[in-house]
C-alpha cells in the first residue's frame, strides 16, 4: 500500500456516461395472502386490522419537499456562447467546436430556473434568492455582481434594452430600470402575477398570467412605453386543446415562454410541444395550434435571428418554423449536444445537510433543515478523480474516488478525500490516495472509513478530517462492495468469484490487523454490478439490481447463513437500500419501496413512494429519508408507527 501526503484538490471537468433503465411501473404486491389471493378467509376483525394497519403504512412517510438536480431550465445563446441555468446556479458553454465545451460556472443558493443575457450580464431568477445579475464579460470566469432582493420567490425574468421585467409566485410582476446593474430602479407592476415573461419588439411584454381555469393559462400583452403605467392592450385564455391535436398539452405545465415580431411560443416541459400564438395584432392574439420540438421535455426558449432556439432534453435545437394556412410545420435546422445534464449519482445526508454526487463529478450540498424549503448552499466540479461514493461526517464530506493516470502509476490511485462545506464554499481538508486500481465503495462506522477497490480493503482513521490516516486494510482482487458495522466492529465485503460471487465477513477490532472471520458464496453473481449493502444488528442485507435483496444471518459471524429473498414486485432495479429495523428502504425503478422486515422470512412491502424520475440513491438521518432520483432530490418526513 502507497499513501501520499494531504493536500489541496484542483478542479477541473469530468466527464462519466451513465445509463439507466425505463420501464413502466406496475401495481405494488405486497406479497402477503390473503382471501382474493386464495389464502384463508378473514373474520371482520382482521379484516378491520388489514385496513387499520394499512392506514398506519400510508403514514409512514410524508413527502415534504422536491427539488432538481443538474437539468438544464432554461437558455440563452449569445453569439458562439451558450448560458444555461440547472437550478443549481450558471452553466456556460463555448459552442465554437464541434462539441459543447463548457467554459465555466457559478453555483447560485436558490433554485436558478430562468435567465437573460444582455451585453455582458446574465440576470438569473433564483427562486427565493431573489434575482441574481452576474458579469459574464469574462465567459471562462464569470463573476456576481449584485442580488436584487424580492420579498417572494422570482420565478422569470425578461430583458430589453435597459428594462427587465421580473415575474414572481405571489406578488404582481415588476418593471425595473437596469442602467445601473448595482442600483436597480423600480418603474412599475403588471396587475398580476406571472410565471412566464417575455418581451417582443417594439417594448410589448407577453405574460403568461394565472387563470381561474385548472386547465387554461392566461396570456397577456403589454406595452411598456411607459413603463411606469404599463396598457393591457390583449389577452387569450389558453386551454388545453384537444388530444388529437397535440397529444397531453397542458398550458399550466408550461415551461418557456418566447416571442419575436410575428408570434409567440409557449412549451410544455413534459410533452415536448410547443404553442403558437399570432401577436401580430396584440389587441386580438390567436391561438394557431401547436406542433412537436422534437423531443420529450422542453426546458426553455429563445428567439433569435429568425430561428426558435429550444432546450429539448438533453440538447439545443435551432428549429425553422414556417405557417401556412392551418399548418405549421417545424424542422430542425441545428442541434448542439448533448449537454451535462446529470444524473444523480449518490447521496448522503444528515445534520441538516445532504450532499448529491452528480454522474459527472459535479457535487451539490444542500441546507435541508428546514426539508419543506430545502436550499442549495454550494456546488463545486470535483475532478481530482471519478468519483466512486460520498459520505457525510458532520459538515465534512468524505469523497472516495479513483485517479485516472494512464502509464504514470500502475495499478491507478484510489483517494479519500474530506471537503468542508461552507456557505457556498468548499475547502480541502486532505486528500490521501492508496494503490487500488478502481475504487468501488465507501462505507463510515463512527469515526473509521472503509474503502473497497478493485486491489482490496483501506481503513483509514477520519476522526480529525484535516489529518486521514490510513490504518491498514487487506489486499486482495474483486472487491466490488461493503458495509461496516461499529458493535461489534465488523466489515461485510462482496466480492467477485468464478460462478458466484462472496461475501467476506472481517474482524476490524484491531484495524491494522484485520482478520477473515468467513467467506460464505452467495446465491448471486453481481456481474461486476457494485452491491448495495447495508448491515444492523444480527442481518446483513445485499441488493442486487437485477435479482433483488437478498438477507444473511450475520449472527454467527463464521457461518452466515441465507434467511430470504425478496424480489421487487413491479420487477424495476434495485439500486440502494437503507435499514432502520424493522423497515427497509429501497431506491428501485419509478419510486421508493418501503418494506417491513419484522419476519424476515417474510417481508411485506408496506409503501411505495412515487418520485419524479428514477429512484437512485438514498441516505437516512434525522428522522428525514433523503431519495435521489435521476434529477431531484426528494425529501420524507418519517412518522410512526413504526
Amino acid at each position: 500500500m502507497r499513501m501520499a501526503a494531504c493536500g489541496l484538490l484542483w478542479l477541473a471537468i469530468w466527464t462519466w456516461a451513465c445509463g439507466q433503465r425505463a420501464a413502466e411501473h406496475g401495481p405494488a404486491d405486497s406479497g402477503a395472502p390473503d382471501a382474493a389471493d386464495g389464502g384463508p378467509d378473514s373474520p371482520d376483525g382482521q379484516a378491520d386490522g388489514r385496513a387499520d394497519g394499512q392506514a398506519d403504512a400510508d403514514r409512514l412517510l410524508e413527502k415534504v419537499s422536491e427539488l432538481p438536480f443538474g437539468e438544464i431550465a432554461d437558455i440563452a445563446l449569445d453569439g458562439s456562447r451558450l448560458y444555461a441555468a440547472d437550478y443549481h446556479g450558471l452553466m456556460i458553454y463555448d459552442l465554437s467546436g464541434s462539441e459543447p465545451a463548457r467554459l465555466a460556472s457559478l453555483a447560485s443558493r436558490g433554485e436558478a430556473r430562468r435567465l437573460a443575457v444582455r451585453d455582458g450580464l446574465a440576470f438569473i431568477a433564483d427562486g427565493r434568492s431573489g434575482l441574481l445579475i452576474v458579469d459574464v464579460s469574462e465567459p471562462a470566469s464569470p463573476r456576481l455582481v449584485s442580488t436584487l432582493p424580492v420579498q417572494d420567490e422570482v420565478l422569470s425574468v425578461a430583458v430589453q434594452g435597459d428594462r427587465a421585467a421580473i415575474g414572481c409566485a405571489r406578488i404582481p410582476a415588476r418593471i425595473y430600470d437596469l442602467r445601473d446593474p448595482r442600483a436597480w430602479v423600480l418603474l412599475g407592476s403588471l396587475p398580476d402575477r406571472a410565471s412566464e415573461l417575455a418581451f417582443a419588439p417594439d417594448g410589448l411584454l407577453i405574460a403568461e398570467q394565472p387563470s381561474d381555469d385548472p386547465d387554461s393559462a392566461l396570456l397577456a400583452l403589454y406595452d411598456l412605453r411607459d413603463p411606469r403605467a404599463p396598457a393591457l392592450l390583449g389577452s387569450l385564455l389558453l386551454d388545453r386543446p384537444p388530444p388529437d391535436v397535440c397529444h397531453g398539452a397542458n398550458p399550466q405545465l408550461s415551461w418557456g415562454l418566447a416571442a419575436d415580431g410575428r408570434y409567440a411560443y409557449l412549451a410544455d416541459i413534459y410533452y415536448g410541444h410547443v404553442q403558437l400564438i399570432d401577436i401580430r395584432d396584440p389587441a386580438r392574439p390567436e391561438h394557431l395550434g401547436c406542433f412537436s420540438a422534437f423531443g420529450e421535455k422542453v426546458h426553455g426558449l429563445q428567439s433569435r435571428d429568425g430561428k426558435l432556439i429550444a432546450a429539448v432534453d438533453d440538447e439545443v435545437l435551432a428549429l425553422d418554423v414556417q405557417v401556412s394556412d392551418s399548418t405549421i410545420e417545424a424542422s430542425v435546422s441545428e442541434r448542439r449536444g448533448p449537454f451535462d445534464s446529470e444524473l444523480i449519482q449518490g447521496i448522503a445526508c444528515g445534520d441538516g445537510l445532504a450532499v448529491l454526487l452528480g454522474a459527472l463529478g459535479r457535487l451539490r450540498w444542500i441546507d435541508i433543515s428546514e426539508p419543506g424549503s430545502p436550499v442549495t448552499a454550494g456546488g463545486q466540479v470535483f475532478s481530482t478523480g471519478w468519483v466512486a461514493d460520498i459520505a457525510l461526517l458532520g459538515p465534512v464530506a468524505l469523497v472516495a474516488y479513483t485517479l485516472p493516470c494512464g502509464d504514470e502509476c500502475t495499478p491507478e490511485l484510489g483517494g479519500l478525500s474530506a471537503l468542508a462545506l461552507d456557505q457556498g464554499a468548499v475547502q480541502a481538508l486532505c486528500d490521501l490516495r492508496f494503490a487500488s486500481s478502481y475504487v468501488r465503495d465507501l462505507a463510515i462506522a463512527g469515526q473509521t472509513a472503509y474503502v473497497v477497490g478493485n486491489q482490496g480493503l483501506f481503513i483509514l482513521d477520519v476522526s480529525d478530517p484535516a489529518r486521514i490516516e490510513l490504518l491498514g486494510g487487506l489486499q486482495a482482487e474483486g472487491f466490488m462492495g461493503l458495509a461496516a458495522a461499529i458493535d461489534p466492529p465488523r466489515i461485510y465485503v462482496v466480492t467477485a468469484g468464478q460462478s458466484k460471487d462472496r461475501l467476506l465477513v472481517l474482524d476490524a477490532s484491531d484495524p491494522r490487523a484485520v482478520a477473515e472471520l468467513s467467506s460464505t458464496e452467495l446465491p448471486v453473481q453481481f456481474h461486476g454490478r457494485r452491491p448495495a449493502l447495508a448491515a444492523s444488528g444480527s442481518l446483513l442485507l445485499a441488493g442486487d439490481a437485477l435479482t433483488g435483496l437478498y438477507v444473511l444471518d450475520v449472527s454467527d459471524p463464521r457461518a452466515p447463513v441465507l434467511v430470504g429473498r425478496y424480489e421487487i414486485p413491479t420487477g424495476d432495479l434495485l439500486l440502494d437500500i437503507g435499514v432502520d429495523l424493522p423497515l427497509v428502504f429501497a431506491a428501485a425503478g419509478l419510486g421508493l419501496h418501503v418494506l417491513d422486515y419484522s419476519d424476515p422470512l417474510q417481508p411485506e412491502e408496506l409503501l411505495f413512494e412515487d418520485s419524479p424520475g428514477y429512484a437512485q440513491s438514498l441516505g437516512l438521518a434525522d428522522g428525514l429519508l433523503c431519495l435521489g432520483d435521476t434529477h431531484d432530490l426528494v425529501l420524507f418526513e418519517r412518522r410512526g408507527p413504526y
